[in-house]
């Protein structure tokens, strides 16, 4: 008897399993040739060295092609935690790590002021935020980060959400812009498979990425967004969605999360795409709104510049209003709001004079990070429902103190700020030369009481 032909279903399962699974077992058996055979390397952030578990320096080489890779802060963690260990991640990018120094940053602050002010218990505040990363490298971060016992996540980023890896502006734009499909290509560049591939991309096309080496910011002056670009719109989505899954994975692991909004120098930082005479107008008239001491109307034009900055290298209002919904729409989450707590302090600033609390767009002088770790120590104590009196957390000059931290730090961040604003995009900025020129009159003060 003839046997009766197959279903046109089972017809199509069969072509389904063939197309899926025989690529996935060639796919699988290269993966494992190349493992054996001692090809590429790990990719994971933390690594185990005995009971001990050390961040990776070499990180990127995820996200980046190995000629523009960014270290990380080297931080060792004891596993299992120690009994009466409080463990507090900090997330972000270079404004986080604390750029230019990050043995200042706010997360060293916070730990000292929180072990000085709570001797009761111990605290350890891992800093886990790297220069020129957003949200798409923050998740995979928080993903590691939850499996090592965490008891609070500091989310503070934001900056770089456009100019960072696969975000509208990234240096390497060949990069897809569908979420699924960057999280599909992070995990493939994870695999020993994904670096073969990339190191052929490299050698096949070694002008393609458009991005032979790290410049800093010098690297995305070409690669401009306007304020309806609707990449920009895809950038604040992923945003979104990226910060409630770290906020899931905190919480998945019994972290409570201090959500931050993120504060950009919009007074003494003029807009940096040259050719954006919308901004730069909007912004002068700012500046003299704010010497006719209209300070409202003048905060407004500063805004504004910002928002319409085509360069976009310091987060936006847009942004900022993701982290606030956000915030007060999620459970185990505080809102932090660094952005106002900053412009405040500027606020009462003189028109032309430098900022008080940041070195040029983002990154905090120690003052600002004395500020937000102040400002953390409190919410952290809510948070994790701590008694701590405000009296007891440490001064500024005892945490500089404490931290090493002498006039000579004090030159070496403001000359690596003169540095920065030698080079371009600060070189086009309205202002530049005067900003330049102060920054020679703090130096030299500086030098004179070495």
């Amino acid at each position: 008897m003839d046997r009766a032909p197959p279903s046109r279903l089972r017809t199509l399962l069969l072509r389904l399993l063939t197309a899926t699974l025989v690529p996935a077992l060639l796919l699988g058996l290269l993966e494992l040739g190349l493992w054996s055979g001692g090809y590429g390397q790990p990719t994971s952030l933390f690594m185990a060295v005995g009971q001990t578990v050390v961040t990776r320096p070499a990180y990127g080489v995820r996200f980046f092609p190995p000629t523009m890779l960014r270290d990380t802060v080297p931080e060792a963690l004891t596993v299992p935690k120690p009994a009466g260990l409080t463990r507090i991640f900090v997330l972000g990018g270079s404004a986080a790590q604390g750029a230019p120094e990050p043995a200042y940053s706010f997360g060293r602050i916070l730990e000292h002021m929180l072990n000085v002010a709570l001797p009761t218990g111990r605290f350890e505040v891992i800093n886990v935020a790297m220069t020129a990363v957003n949200s798409h490298v923050m998740v995979r971060v928080a993903a590691e980060a939850a499996h090592l016992e965490p008891d609070l996540f500091v989310i503070y980023m934001g900056n770089n959400e456009v100019v960072g890896p696969y975000g509208a502006a990234d240096a390497l734009p060949s990069r897809s812009s569908s979420l699924p499909m960057i999280r599909a290509a992070i995990w493939l560049r994870g695999t020993r498979t994904g670096q073969l591939l990339a190191a052929l991309g490299r050698e096949l096309m070694p002008d393609s990425t458009g991005a032979s080496a790290w410049r800093g910011m010098v690297t995305f002056v070409n690669h401009q967004v306007a304020k309806n670009d609707p990449r920009l719109a895809r950038s604040y989505d992923h945003f979104r969605t990226n910060i409630n899954d770290i906020i899931a994975l905190a919480a998945a692991a019994g972290a409570p999360s201090l959500l931050c909004t993120v504060a950009a120098n919009l007074s003494d930082n003029a807009p940096f795409a040259p050719a954006d005479t919308a901004a730069t107008e909007t912004y002068e008239r700012g500046q003299e709104l704010w010497r006719q001491g209209k300070l409202d109307p003048a905060w407004q034009a500063f805004s504004a510049a910002r928002d319409l900055d085509q360069l976009r290298f310091r987060v936006d209002a847009p942004l900022n209003q993701v982290i606030r919904d956000t915030a007060a729409s999620a459970a185990q989450v505080r809102l932090v709001d660094i952005a106002e707590l900053v412009q405040q302090r500027a606020r009462a600033g003189s028109p032309g004079g430098s900022h008080p609390l940041l070195w040029e767009h983002v990154h905090f002088r120690f003052d600002g990070n004395f500020l937000v770790a102040h400002t953390l120590a409190l919410e952290v104590a809510r948070a994790l429902k701590l008694t701590l009196d405000p009296v007891a957390l440490p001064t500024r000059p005892a945490c500089a103190a404490a931290l090493a931290y002498t006039p000579w730090s004090e030159y070496q961040a403001a000359d690596w700020t003169r540095g920065l604003r030698r080079r371009a995009p600060f070189t086009a900025q309205t202002g530049n030369a005067e900003r330049l020129a102060d920054l020679d009159r703090q130096l030299a003060a500086l030098q004179a009481a070495l």
